[in-house]
């Protein structure tokens, strides 16, 4: 059978992507995926000889625009399209984040557990309420969670604010997700953090994928096949929704946090509820309590 190339330029979201053409059973046979890892504004020439192959015979490109700031430039591809032919197919599958579930949780009070960091990213943090608050003791942190106060007015304000940026990325894609996002985020883990959305949010977009090249619908949620992806799952800075979050939005599922390459534990998923994640949070003595609790 003949087998079409696929050149996915985009960042880690494009590896997710990449695996489940490679393994799904309607795709494996029919598409060569290349992907190429990018961080880069796509108006900066960025394509080095190792790709230029890539480019100039591939039948489709799927590229992720980084759009921070929803600019046209932001989405210029001209110094690639010179690369490619007249009828390659083109793609633009936007980077979708969505921060309405992280009201106010800015506050990092150290941005690593010992060797395990995190970046310099602003929002990756615990609720702001706090800050100057410190303790060893793991009730009075469930305490204080379980009494946060969040205004619902505030909250819901907040929440429509970051719907608009995200149907503003929809509105800039080939592939629309807002109406799934909308249809299921009170009942199904659509994002592990403002950043990263999970597996069962990028099967949707691989579906959609799917419908526009070969007019095929595959199964909606199909989470036999989300789960041969449980490695790769981009839980790698996981955020629990506080309770009080959960409770104003409707929000009914279950979430995990997920620390990857804890000290003496780089082979091990650690699973823990947001009490563990904000107790290790606070300070660095408190993470290694934890681990030596596991050990």
């Amino acid at each position: 059978m003949y087998m079409k190339t696929i050149v996915i330029f985009s960042n880690c979201a494009g590896n997710i992507i990449k695996n489940m053409f490679e393994k799904h059973s309607f795709t494996k046979d029919k598409y060569f995926i290349h992907y190429i890892i990018n961080y880069e504004h796509l108006n900066k020439d960025v394509i080095d000889d190792t790709n230029l192959f890539l480019l100039k015979n591939c039948h489709i490109f799927m590229y992720q625009p980084l759009n921070q700031h929803y600019t046209e430039s932001e989405y210029d591809i001209t110094n690639i399209k010179k690369y490619l032919r007249d009828n390659t197919i083109i793609l633009k599958i936007n980077y979708y984040r969505f921060r309405g579930f992280w009201y106010n949780s800015e506050y990092k009070p150290y941005d690593n557990y010992n060797n395990y960091k995190f970046n310099n990213i602003k929002y990756y943090g615990i609720h702001n309420s706090f800050i100057n608050f410190n303790t060893t003791n793991k009730n009075e942190i469930i305490d204080k969670i379980n009494n946060i106060q969040i205004s619902s007015d505030e909250l819901l304000l907040f929440f429509n604010n970051e719907l608009t940026k995200f149907k503003l990325l929809d509105d800039n894609s080939d592939i629309i997700m807002f109406d799934y996002f909308i249809n299921n985020y009170k009942i199904k883990q659509l994002f592990h953090d403002p950043f990263h959305p999970t597996n069962l949010f990028f099967y949707e977009m691989f579906r959609q994928i799917i419908y526009k090249l070969d007019n095929y619908e595959l199964k909606i949620d199909d989470y036999d096949f989300i789960n041969l992806f449980n490695d790769i799952e981009m839980t790698h800075w996981a955020l629990p929704i506080l309770p009080i979050v959960k409770n104003i939005l409707h929000i009914n599922f279950g979430e995990y946090v997920y620390i990857f390459h804890a000290p003496d534990f780089a082979d091990k998923k650690l699973y823990m509820n947001i009490y563990d994640y904000y107790y290790i949070r606070l300070s660095h003595q408190n993470f290694k309590n934890y681990l030596d609790n596991l050990k």
